[in-house]
């Protein structure tokens, strides 16, 4: 039987020889004291603006690689993307603008969102 507080009360009988024993089972076993708890949650407000900041350096370095790969891959796309409409020498800039911000990227794996920022408005 479960009782209100959660606590569960097991008994059983052994019918041959009638001997019987019990067990109770709280449901505070393996559970964080009220103390942890209040300590992770503590640590969680100490390390929210570090999230906030490394979700934001993501989300910029996501932008500018998917800027690059997608202006890139429609110069190559000689039917339906830039490729068919600008010049060879214009293709060729672009691409090695493309190249040096991948390079860029690759070398800088430890940028912050302000350099991926600063580097997509350069781009």
């Amino acid at each position: 039987e479960i009782d209100a507080n959660g606590i569960l009360n097991v008994g059983a009988m052994d019918k041959t020889t009638g001997t019987q024993e019990s067990i109770t089972i709280t449901a505070d076993k393996g559970r964080p004291s009220q103390e942890e708890i209040d300590e992770m949650l503590k640590a969680a407000e100490e390390f929210a603006e570090d999230d906030k900041r490394m979700m934001e350096t993501v989300q910029a370095k996501n932008q500018l690689e998917s800027t690059v790969y997608r202006l890139k891959n429609q110069i190559d796309d000689e039917e339906q993307g830039l490729g068919s409409q600008i010049s060879e020498e214009d293709k060729d800039t672009i691409i090695e603008a493309c190249d040096d911000v991948i390079s860029w990227l690759d070398e800088n794996t430890d940028a912050d969102r302000d350099d991926y920022k600063e580097k997509q408005a350069e781009f």
